[in-house]
């Protein structure tokens, strides 16, 4: 016995997969007198299956979505005749589901069923959350334990209410989560789109450098005043209970918020943004790709990337650091202990020093997590002699030709790869490695950073590897 749920959207009286629209997770339950006989729930194409059912006299009743009505009623006679299949088509009105953005928009007290991510369960024990489809996002508001976390794909059933101004599903009848996925990314929006409403409900991420603090209370709930780009303000509301305090923001300093689109029509300027953890607020400023910092000459930047070398001759203010779009250098005042293959995140401003580029001026570096380095990518000596991948961790085997040795024992070491094409390996003795640690006619291979310095044109090149440690030098 096969079943098929359908709105009959062309009208023809008969289910078209085309053109109708099918009635999905609906289940279904099979009858004969008290007795079970077999029990299901509707695929995607609205079909359910009770298969080897034997002749006689059935009651097939479904529980629909309180958003629909099946025509005829939830409950229905079916007569199953010998060796013959059975086919029943059931009808339904309303929609199923709707996108987040017609729920937004539908009368308080219409019931609705919406799918989509939880972008925020909050602090509360209840299901107190924010949902998000690719229409919009929209407020949860149930009292009860809540039965899903950030993250989860759910199927969320009520009616529209308004809370201060602020959309939201609340007398929730049903919560069911499909699965685990992911949280959706921010949308990228400015103190002008905040300020005009736009958005609400959605997950937004917004650089601002702060202004002030205010409404700081016994709690340490507080607003955080911030100014975006374009010189426009905007607010962030802390409830400290996410982890986050008023002492965590400083005056004049950049930060990258995230968090939800929110309202209250209680304040004066009724739309902010909402934090939802301390991983939502990040000094300096959104990250770029370091392939798109390398072409901002004079720009602050923010740069999140895997430390693969600091010079440890340099106080430890000269790193290397590269995400996969590229590597780049920092030249800091500060002396931090990073540690190889950790992921750092620098604001600096863009420059170029002897033909590198690089971030000076830096104005913050934290560590952000820790990991392993990247592997060194192989290249040629003509793509060294370029100036390709400079900043990045890279490997090549050559046999030396030739080498000069300065007062410090620092040696230029000119080798040539395998196809008989030159280049340069620039040892600076700091790293640990003697100038005798190079033997004319010896084959080497070798790792290190490229880096530039362009003083020696036209007599040296520019471009060379320069080794970290003797880990970076192995003779073959």
């Amino acid at each position: 016995m096969s079943v098929v749920v359908f709105r009959d959207d062309d009208a023809s009286g008969t289910f078209d997969p085309a053109l109708d629209t099918p009635g999905p997770g609906l289940a279904a339950v099979l009858t004969q007198g008290d007795d079970t006989v077999g029990t299901g729930v509707t695929d995607s194409d609205g079909a359910v299956v009770f298969a080897t059912v034997r002749p006689g006299d059935y009651t097939l009743t479904f529980t629909p979505f309180p958003t629909i009505v099946l025509v005829g009623g939830d409950a229905r006679p079916v007569t199953v005749t010998a060796a013959a299949s059975t086919d029943l088509a059931v009808e339904f009105t309303g929609n199923l589901i709707i996108p987040v953005s017609a729920a937004r928009a539908a009368g308080v007290g219409t019931t609705v069923a919406v799918e989509g991510v939880i972008t925020w369960q909050s602090f509360r024990t209840n299901l107190d959350a924010y949902v998000q489809d690719v229409s919009g996002g929209i407020a949860v508001f149930q009292a009860g334990v809540a039965p899903a976390v950030e993250g989860d794909s759910v199927r969320i059933i009520g009616a529209i209410s308004v809370f201060a101004g602020e959309p939201q599903i609340s007398s929730v009848t049903s919560v069911e989560v499909l699965g685990g996925s992911t949280v959706p990314s921010p949308r990228v929006v400015s103190a002008a789109e905040i300020n005009n409403g736009d958005f609400q409900g959605e997950l937004a991420i917004i650089d601002g450098t702060v202004d002030s603090l205010t409404n700081i209370d016994m709690f340490d709930n507080h607003r955080v005043w911030l100014s975006d780009a374009a010189g426009d303000d905007f607010y962030v509301f802390v409830d400290q209970r996410v982890g986050v305090g008023s002492a965590d923001w400083t005056v004049g300093e950049l930060y990258a918020v995230t968090g939800v689109l929110s309202t209250d029509t209680r304040i004066a300027v009724p739309y902010r943004v909402e934090l939802r953890h301390p991983t939502d607020l990040v000094l300096g400023g959104s990250s770029v790709d370091i392939a798109d910092a390398r072409g901002m000459s004079g720009a602050q930047v923010t740069v999140e990337a895997v430390l693969t070398w600091q010079q440890q001759w340099s106080g430890g203010g000269t790193y290397y650091f590269q995400d996969a779009t590229g590597g780049l250098t920092a030249f800091d005042g500060a002396v931090i202990p990073f540690t190889r293959g950790d992921r750092i995140r620098v604001r600096g401003t863009v420059s170029v020093f002897r033909g590198e580029v690089q971030l000076s001026s830096v104005s913050s570096r934290a560590v952000v997590s820790s990991g392993a380095v990247p592997a060194a990518r192989a290249v040629t000596a003509p793509e060294i002699l370029a100036d390709m991948f400079q900043g990045e961790l890279v490997s090549i085997t050559g046999t030396v030709d030739s080498m000069t040795v300065d007062n410090f024992d620092n040696a230029s070491v000119y080798l040539s790869d395998a196809n008989g094409d030159d280049f340069l390996v620039f040892n600076d003795a700091r790293n640990g490695v003697a100038s005798t640690a190079w033997t004319v006619g010896n084959t080497y291979a070798v790792a290190g950073v490229l880096t530039t310095d362009n003083r020696f044109i036209p007599n040296i090149p520019a471009a060379r590897l320069e080794p970290r440690d003797a880990a970076d030098i192995v003779m073959q």
